[in-house]
């Protein structure tokens, strides 16, 4: 597996260790107001980076309540967290209480850069009636990637590192080929700790086309290079960047035997309801067999509440039954949204099945108010924003982006669905630039244009 999962579950568990006191740790741990930190900053997540360009109204609700279903049937209160936002509209503090007893328990604040990208994520707990340091996490990024990745504690007064991630990249003709991972643990004394060579990435590509088409993944052991991991034949669905089938191997390093596994990707949007279905099918492959195995649906919003923690509700697991050759229901999950009369949602109600009962009962709950209507700007990228049309919007088979030449140079264009996947990108923009965008499904997009002075500008598009 990528290190980089590895990373992120590691600091889920960093951050935990400061609220070990809370009355009731899985319900913390479940709200998404836990989870927001550990978004990755590599996508241009819905709605966030949007506000990057130009001036407008958005609406956000500044307060959401976490609720569990009990015993009694009831919901009981169990988090409710406080939201502020930046004049980009990004999010700039999540304050995290405990319910009913209505006690502080953590506090994130967020830093970002000229592209809306966070860089810092601060947590303080709440001890002695006051915001104490606990932990922080720093990012570093290049372009759309992950750099550098850092954890810290605060010990003694000062900031100490716990767990690090390091990248050095390679670029041929402006295309990712190599990416080689130092990792950092912080060890206990007599141990000294320090950077190692962790996992070496190769890529590969068609011709001038951006998106790789293999990806081979190696793991440093013993002073050596040991390929642990190849993902080949990668397609893609149309000229997006989102993938529509690849074949897998692992390497089982205990075993020291290989397994082969393709991915099929199905993608259904619903514009009526604002929604996207995603279905991932797994199938074991020996030779030329494909045997289905496992199915993963997924069901994502894609209107772009910015006060949202998370864009995705409603997962259904499946495992293909053999004998009957029928696919066999293992778990699932389905979400009940609820708007107000402005369009913004106000409650999730998130249902599990039993197969006890045969029927869906209530699991959690999120309720949205005290909202507020935010006007927020753009800073050093209002010049590239001035000097950049996008039209038509809405738009069905062609985008037009017309740039200032005077003003804008060596600009690039990436799209990006509301979900934060990139869906298709271009260098060198000339005056005027057309875009194919028939193939991809209806829906909200982001279109980000960056020129060769490090500003960008986001803007909002609807596909029909």
């Amino acid at each position: 597996m990528k290190k980089m999962f590895t990373l992120l579950l590691f600091t889920a568990a960093l951050l935990a260790c400061p609220l070990l006191q809370a009355q009731d740790l899985s319900a913390l741990f479940n709200a998404p107001s836990f989870k927001a930190p550990l978004k990755s900053s590599s996508k241009l997540t819905a709605t966030d980076n949007a506000r990057l360009a130009v001036a407008q109204a958005i609406r956000v609700a500044q307060t959401e309540v976490y609720s569990t279903w009990s015993e009694t049937n009831q919901w009981e209160e169990k988090i409710r967290t406080n939201i502020t936002y930046n004049s980009r509209g990004l999010k700039e503090t999540v304050t995290v209480i405990s319910l009913p007893d209505n006690i502080n328990l953590s506090q994130y604040t967020y830093t970002y850069n000229s592209l809306g990208q966070s860089t810092e994520m601060l947590l303080k707990t709440w001890q002695n009636n006051a915001w104490v340091n606990s932990m922080k996490m720093t990012l570093e990024m290049e372009g759309e990637s992950l750099k550098n990745f850092g954890i810290y504690n605060w010990t003694n007064g000062a900031w100490v590192m716990s767990v690090g991630m390091r990248s050095t990249n390679t670029r041929t003709n402006g295309q990712l080929t190599e990416t080689v991972t130092e990792s950092y643990v912080l060890l206990p004394a007599p141990a000294v700790s320090a950077w190692t060579l962790d996992e070496k990435m190769v890529y590969t590509y068609n011709g001038s086309d951006n998106r790789p088409v293999s990806i081979t993944t190696y793991n440093h052991s013993n002073n050596a290079w040991v390929l642990v991991e190849k993902e080949t034949n990668i397609a893609y669905v149309g000229s997006t960047s989102e993938r529509s089938s690849y074949y897998l191997e692992e390497l089982d390093t205990m075993l020291n035997t290989w397994s082969k596994y393709k991915y099929e990707y199905v993608y259904t949007p619903d514009a009526a309801n604002g929604t996207r279905t995603v279905v991932e099918t797994e199938f074991y492959v020996e030779g030329s067999t494909h045997t289905p195995h496992l199915r993963y649906t997924t069901k994502e919003i894609t209107t772009g509440e910015a006060y949202l923690s998370t864009f995705t509700f409603g997962t259904l697991e499946e495992i293909y039954d053999d004998e009957t050759d029928l696919w066999v229901r293992s778990n699932e999950e389905k979400a009940i949204i609820t708007k107000d009369g402005s369009g913004s949602i106000t409650e999730i109600v998130v249902q599990e099945y039993t197969p006890l009962s045969a029927a869906f009962v209530n699991k959690e709950r999120y309720l949205y108010s005290n909202f507020t209507t935010l006007t927020v700007t753009g800073t050093a990228d209002d010049a590239l924003a001035q000097a950049t049309e996008v039209y038509p919007n809405p738009v069905q088979n062609t985008l037009r982006i017309s740039l200032d030449a005077a003003k804008v140079r060596n600009a690039t264009v990436n799209i990006y669905s509301i979900t934060g996947q990139k869906v298709y990108e271009q260098s060198r923009l000339a005056a005027t630039t057309t875009v194919d965008v028939s193939t991809l499904p209806a829906g909200v997009y982001m279109v980000k244009i960056a020129d060769d002075k490090n500003a960008s500008v986001v803007r909002r598009i609807v596909k029909q």
